[in-house]
């Protein structure tokens, strides 16, 4: 169960506004009754932050939920068509895909295009733009960028992903927040916001592909390594002087699990 994340103080006005928005868009709370029991904020909070937020647009209150409660039924809550949107850019083996979505994970615009794992940079950074230009074309009410590539999991590792320098080109052109994020701790991110992990604080997420990916929630917080990068589950070590792996060391889990090992044993087997 969801723990009371609210603040009845001043100083916490930003995060609590960010809370109530949350639980809307992903459906966690229907109603201001539900945003009170949720968030432990008081009744006089929730109204003047919902009522903020339907003067803003960014709410609107639609049909009565019907209630055998005795009094007034309550008015269920939902995001406006003009709530704040999001665009993202994924970068994929083989593919990059972008996505234009509201607060709930709607869909508005979708574009992607085959890119080589082994592109330059300067292509990588030039597709990004080309297909958030797509996205952003007469959009308004976009406030953030999102990137989510395969990060190296250790500092100093190898490059699977645009570097840092695709940020800043996406910042300079756009001028909004543009964040960076590995693939994996981006789907255990949506998983605890919309999917299968919603309302669990702690969760081992992995994801079996090319690589061996992992992402950890823990108390309900994203774990991450040093300098923000992913853990390496991938990079345990199960066969001691083992065959060389891509990270520098030798015999790590990557090397004898990922999607190519397995089915070339599966070839050779059957």
């Amino acid at each position: 169960m969801l723990e009371k994340a609210g603040k009845n103080s001043g100083d916490n006005r930003r995060d609590n506004r960010g809370l109530v928005l949350r639980m809307v868009a992903t459906g966690a709370c229907r109603t201001r009754r539900d945003l009170v029991v949720r968030t432990g904020l008081s009744k006089m909070t929730i109204s003047n932050i919902v009522g903020e937020m339907i003067d803003g647009d960014v709410l609107r209150e639609s049909e009565v939920v019907c209630s055998e409660e005795p009094g007034r039924n309550p008015v269920r809550l939902r995001l406006s068509p003009e709530a704040p949107k999001a665009a993202g850019v994924a970068f994929l083996p083989g593919r990059c895909e972008s996505v234009l979505c509201g607060l709930d994970l709607r869909v508005f615009r979708r574009a992607g295009t085959d890119l080589p794992k082994d592109a330059p940079e300067a292509v990588r950074r030039e597709t990004a733009l080309r297909l958030l230009d797509k996205m952003l074309s007469g959009t308004a009410g976009v406030r953030a960028i999102g990137l989510a590539a395969d990060l190296p999991w250790r500092p100093g590792g190898e490059q699977m992903c645009p570097s840092e320098s695709v940020r800043p080109a996406v910042r300079e052109r756009y001028g909004l927040p543009v964040f960076l994020e590995d693939t994996c701790q981006s789907a255990l991110l949506v998983e605890s916001l919309f999917g299968r992990a919603r309302n669990c604080r702690d969760v081992l997420f992995v994801s079996l592909g090319d690589r061996v990916g992992s992402a950890v929630l823990s108390g309900g917080q994203l774990c991450r390594g040093r300098g923000g990068r992913p853990l390496g589950l991938g990079h345990v070590t199960i066969c001691a002087g083992g065959r060389p792996c891509r990270c520098g060391g030798r015999g790590c889990l990557e090397l004898y699990v990922r999607s190519p090992e397995v089915l070339k044993k599966l070839y050779h087997r059957t």
